[in-house]
């Protein structure tokens, strides 16, 4: 495994950037493939979003993007080697549109120890004007979600995450981030798989479409955990041999 999270100061910090997951022409491409996602349920709402199964169906690309090792050391680093896959979103915010600040944590269920983390692929560079990932720094250490007063507000402690294209943010799930206005004439587009321990539900439930059989009869190991299909490693419930389920 190439290690390239500090646990320390993830732990402390709730956050890694992972520069250069994808090449800039890799970067191109994915975000290209966002014009052959279904527009039809558009109903003009400012940030546009496509689960798991939409993504899956419309371009192997997006399963390429979140099955990249070096992604996924950082994540087993942060979790744990019975990661799996929760949910996969890819956002679209419009040019001149966004929030300036939304700030939230996309797991509610506080804990010392980290049971999910999210990672926000980006496919473009996060100038200032394109409105980068804002994050505040150990807050998920806070045990709560920001309340009324600090949900739109301009926070003291908060940092911009600016990037360039094809770097991952890889963030402790309860850590409280947002993202920026897109001021520029460009869409915003970024990929986010999330990730937890294999014992955490699926989102399945979200998904009207079966997955698509490229990933149900995929033979790597790594691929059947992250999906459901089969556990590799020890978890809560001991370790299995995949082979015993056939």
């Amino acid at each position: 495994m190439t290690v390239n999270l500090d646990p320390g100061r993830f732990a402390d910090e709730g956050y890694v950037v992972l520069p250069d997951l994808l090449a800039p022409d890799e970067a191109r491409s994915l975000w290209s493939a966002f014009d052959g996602l279904d527009r039809s349920a558009d109903d003009g709402r400012p940030v546009l979003k496509w689960h798991e199964r939409q993504l899956l169906a419309a371009d192997p690309l997006f399963l390429d993007a979140i099955t990249r090792p070096r992604l996924l050391d950082a994540v087993r680093v942060a979790v744990g080697e019975d990661v799996q896959l929760l949910a996969l979103d890819a956002l679209e915010t419009p040019a001149s549109s966004g929030s300036e600040r939304s700030w939230h944590a996309d797991f509610a269920f506080f804990a010392d120890a980290v049971l999910t983390v999210n990672c926000a692929i980006y496919l473009q560079d996060m100038t200032p004007e394109r409105g980068p990932l804002l994050v505040v720094p150990g807050s998920h250490r806070r045990h709560r979600e920001p309340d009324a007063a600090e949900e739109h507000a301009r926070l003291a402690d908060e940092i911009e995450v600016e990037v360039g294209a094809g770097t991952a943010v890889v963030f402790n799930a309860m850590l409280w981030h947002s993202g920026g206005r897109n001021q520029t004439g460009d869409a915003r587009r970024a990929v986010f798989p999330y990730f937890g321990h294999y014992w955490i539900k699926r989102m399945d439930e979200f998904y009207r479409d079966p997955l698509p059989a490229y990933v149900l009869e995929h033979t790597d190991p790594t691929v059947r955990q992250l999906f459901g299909l089969g556990l590799a490693v020890a978890s809560v419930h001991g370790g299995y041999d995949e082979r015993s389920y056939g």
